[in-house]
């Protein structure tokens, strides 16, 4: 699963900057805090209404 998702986000990446549309405007990178057994940080990932949008089509 973890290998679609990533796969996903370069091609909604790439859509992305075809479209001439600068990547950190839509694709914001941030840290989470989550608790399984143990609190640690993950990646994730904060999405403009464009990014969802390209997101779903590809």
């Amino acid at each position: 699963m973890d290998e679609y998702v990533s796969c996903n986000h370069v091609w909604t990446e790439i859509s992305c900057d075809e479209s001439n549309y600068n990547l950190l405007d839509h694709f914001v990178q941030m840290d989470k805090m989550v608790e399984i057994k143990q609190k640690r940080k993950i990646k994730d990932y904060r999405l403009s209404q464009y990014a969802c949008y390209l997101t779903t089509q590809n």
